[in-house]
This record gives C-alpha cells, structure tokens and sequence, in this order.
C-alpha cells in the first residue's frame, strides 16, 4: 500500500519559545481518515489504510487542521 507525505503545515508560534503542536478538525478535519491521524512535525502523511483515486474519488479533498 502506498504512503507517503501528503502536505506539510507551517505555523510559527506566537510567544517566544512557544510550541506548535497540530491536529486535525473535530468535524471532519481528516475526511475520510485519509490522512494518518497523527500529524508529526507538520507532515501530513496517507494513512496506511487509504488510497487516494483522483479518477473516482471524492475531489476537492479539504482538510482542515487546527
């Protein structure tokens, strides 16, 4: 099965020294659960269990991470 990365966020945090963390929506942030569910330093990756078929799929795919 194929994975790899799908987009990388980037968010600079607001108080010096602060942390970014990143997680996906509450309603339907991961639509589908394509992505993995864990976001690990801003990388969103496919998850295992997913494929993506831009011929047959549902297009747009928007994510929404928080």
């Amino acid at each position: 099965m194929p994975t790899g990365t799908l987009f990388t966020v980037v968010a600079t945090p607001t108080a010096s020294g602060g942390t970014v963390t990143y997680a996906f929506g509450a309603s339907n942030g991961n639509p589908g659960t394509i992505a993995a569910t864990t976001i690990t330093n801003g990388v969103v990756t496919l998850a295992s269990s997913s494929t993506l078929d831009f011929e047959g799929g549902t297009n747009p795919i928007t994510f929404v991470i928080e």
